[in-house]
């Protein structure tokens, strides 16, 4: 994916005039095209990168939950392109091989750092992690702020959402 920064920043620059924002209102628009362009470039990086790959190193016969709680995550809603961010929790039981724990972040950067809704990050992010570590489950639970609600005066509401992949029986629900 290749994303022309000069193009970004015109279009936006445009966007703000069009909503009749300017140096009237103290805005510069050439500017604000060009940070917004830049930072939306970052944001949306895990379009373009490679899909990390979980280290797996043998299990030893260790078949007890494994827990990796809080993991930020800021990413953005797929239908008003504003933002939604907050923790993911991760839960997973081994099989045959255990996680390389920096791992669970780099999957979390590069699903994050696109464009689309939270049910699919909380989905997307279990299938990655059956895909590469093939455990015997996982539970991926993501606690949300929408701003998409939040700007449209709709209040300040935690959105919660889960994902369960593989036997789920020896793990504990919370």
């Amino acid at each position: 994916m290749s994303i022309d920064l000069d193009k970004a920043s015109a279009a936006y620059s445009d966007f703000l005039r069009a909503m009749d924002i300017g140096p009237e209102n103290g805005v510069d628009v050439h500017e604000a095209g060009r940070l917004v362009s830049e930072l939306m470039a970052r944001r949306m990086s895990g379009m373009s990168s490679l899909r990390p790959v979980l280290t797996r190193m043998a299990s030893m016969d260790h078949h007890d939950p494994v827990f990796v709680h809080g993991l930020p995550f800021y990413s953005f809603c797929a239908h008003h392109f504003v933002p939604f961010f907050g923790m993911i929790d991760i839960e997973y039981v081994p099989d045959d091989w255990m996680a390389g724990l920096g791992g669970f972040c780099r999957i979390v950067e590069y699903h994050a750092r696109r464009p689309q809704f939270q049910e699919h990050l909380t989905a997307d992010i279990a299938d990655h992690i059956m895909q590469d570590l093939e455990p015997r489950g996982v539970r991926v639970t993501i606690e949300a702020r929408q701003m998409c609600m939040e700007l449209q005066d709709r209040g300040q509401a935690v959105i919660r959402t889960q994902a369960v992949r593989g036997q789920w029986d020896s793990m504990k629900t919370s």
